[in-house]
């Protein structure tokens, strides 16, 4: 459970992390398409981000940028269509990741019985020669009695 929630984690991660570089990397090609965008701050200390112009430290009511356009119905539906893709390849990690864990599993709970069954032996084994032992020792002793007597 642990195990598959720090893949999930380690996964989101790296989605943020994408859609981060992927919003900069939109931000800097609209910077260079539009004389005006390049005066903007490349700055990235603000966790406030402009949905308009994708520059920080402002939020889109206040840009200043007046020339600025926001995201196209088709860059939002491609971008939706990326992240459905990201969601899957997610998901099937997830899955492999899960289905090798649950292999490892049963790879260990048969080593396990394996090494209990041949403790088992072992512990019956011993027990035989005890047995042995033990019969072989009274057998020795009613000789020695039948011997003493006589």
């Amino acid at each position: 459970m642990f195990h598959t929630r720090s893949i999930l984690i380690e996964d989101i991660n790296f989605i943020v992390s994408r859609i981060i570089r992927l919003n900069s990397k939109l931000g800097n090609l609209r910077r260079e398409q539009h004389e005006d965008r390049r005066s903007l701050p490349k700055d990235k200390t603000s966790a406030i981000r402009c949905t308009k112009c994708e520059g920080y430290g402002h939020e889109n009511y206040q840009c200043l940028n007046w020339n600025a356009k926001y995201m196209t119905l088709q860059e939002l539906q491609d971008y939706i269509v990326y992240l459905k893709g990201v969601k899957r390849s997610v998901r099937k990690k997830l899955e492999v990741k899960q289905a090798q864990q649950a292999q490892r599993e049963r790879e260990n709970a048969e080593r396990t019985l394996k090494e209990m069954l041949e403790k088992a032996r072992q512990v019956e084994n011993l027990e035989r020669e005890q047995r042995k032992k033990s019969l072989i020792e009274i057998k020795e002793n009613e000789l020695r009695e039948k011997k003493k007597k006589e």
